[in-house]
């Protein structure tokens, strides 16, 4: 077990539904400089910070589950910065106000503060819990990452915000798997995989609910005189597993 800190972070898989063909997921691609996953293609999200968790205490009010509203509120406030997304706010941000705020957050501006002069709230309800991963091997830095699932407008425009993430696209699961140029963190590659096998957001959310506290740790296991990460069988992924240096490296 690694003795590295467990930091908070939220992540959304954004569904974009595409008539006749499988639904598109929204992607980013960090920046090399990055400290962590860089130039990996991942989904929008972050670490948790302090005014995260005090927004959404203040949403909550006094009893309620404040990690997870946390980590809700941090991955709507990246998916902003990020990818120049707004999901999950109420009304939603017109192109020029969301610019406004994108701006703000880069600036670095509480997000609690920006919305409140534009008369916004959150609405965290809206993100549907998908899955929570923690990693129990030995790794530089340990995310406790929950990730959540939100249906995306079919028309939502977007844009990579040229410091942490440099690319930006909305692609099928299996067409990025398929992609020999990208480098895609084990989590990430498995939440493709499972996503990959549903036909539409009705059925991943219906799918999602089946797993209600799916926490995933992988393990590390030796098969056939190989080690490999695997993720355990009851967690909605099918007994996933990647080789053990593959894994660490992507």
């Amino acid at each position: 077990m690694s003795e590295a800190p467990l930091l908070p972070a939220g992540t959304l898989i954004l569904v974009r539904e595409c008539e006749g063909r499988a639904p598109e997921l929204l992607m980013v691609q960090r920046a090399e400089s990055m400290a962590f996953g860089a130039s990996a293609w991942v989904f929008p999200g972050g670490r948790v910070d302090p005014e995260d968790v005090a927004l959404a205490a203040a949403i909550l009010g006094e009893d309620g589950p404040l990690d997870d509203y946390a980590a809700r509120v941090a991955a709507i406030r990246e998916t902003i910065e990020e990818a120049g997304i707004a999901i999950a706010i109420d009304p939603l941000p017109d192109a020029n106000l969301l610019g406004r705020i994108r701006a703000a957050l880069h600036e670095g501006e509480g997000f609690a503060a920006v919305l409140d002069r534009h008369a916004l709230r959150l609405v965290p309800e809206a993100l549907l819990p998908f899955s929570r991963w923690q990693p129990s091997h030995a790794v530089p830095r340990r995310f406790d990452t929950r990730f959540y699932i939100a249906r995306a407008t079919a028309d939502a425009a977007f844009e990579a915000d040229g410091t942490e993430t440099i690319a930006i696209c909305w692609t099928a699961p299996g067409a990025m798997l398929a992609r020999d140029d990208a480098r895609i963190m084990f989590p990430t590659a498995c939440n493709l995989r499972r996503i990959a096998a549903l036909p539409d957001f009705t059925a991943l959310a219906a799918h999602a609910a089946l797993f209600p506290a799916s926490f995933v740790s992988p393990e590390i296991r030796e098969i056939e005189g190989l080690r490999y990460l695997c993720v355990p069988e009851d967690q909605g992924y099918e007994g996933m597993r990647m080789i053990l240096e593959s894994a660490l490296r992507a």
